[in-house]
């Protein structure tokens, strides 16, 4: 996902928050998610990232908007944003490897802003070792502790 895809849902978290608790179904609702996924599934790289969590047989574009429209999907964001407001968030955050540190609010505003976080931060490292790496400062041993 990219910046822009968490600006617009935090963005729609934070207009719906006003008048009661963000909901992961109005934050992602299939007008919003549509076009973003869309827009990565032109991109290979992307495509090839999403495929491996999607049965065989529905990895089209158009299985992808049916799944995003379907009741199911409703239903499993409304089970996921009542396991977020109900104290499973720091688990939910260490099962996708981000550092529980970075929730600073509970909630769905928190977990989307942890996770903003945390791709920021990725994109980041990502440049300054791009940048190392091009000017021949990049250091080997913390290549090796890294893997």
């Amino acid at each position: 996902f990219t910046p822009e895809f968490f600006q617009a849902a935090l963005s729609a978290a934070a207009s719906s928050s006003s008048a009661h608790e963000v909901d992961l179904v109005e934050v992602l609702k299939p007008e919003t998610l549509l076009p973003i996924v869309r827009e990565l599934l032109k991109d290979e790289q992307n495509r090839s990232k999403l495929t491996p969590h999607l049965p065989e047989s529905q990895t089209s574009e158009q299985d992808i908007e049916k799944l995003i429209r379907s009741p199911q999907f409703q239903q499993t964001l409304k089970l996921f944003t009542a396991a977020l407001r109900h104290g499973n968030q720091e688990a939910i955050l260490l099962s996708l490897g981000i550092p529980v540190q970075q929730i600073n609010e509970p909630g769905v505003q928190g977990f989307l802003k942890a996770i903003q976080s945390n791709s920021t931060r990725g994109k980041v490292s990502n440049l300054e070792k791009m940048d190392d790496d091009k000017k021949g400062t990049g250091n080997d041993q913390d290549d090796d502790l890294y893997g």
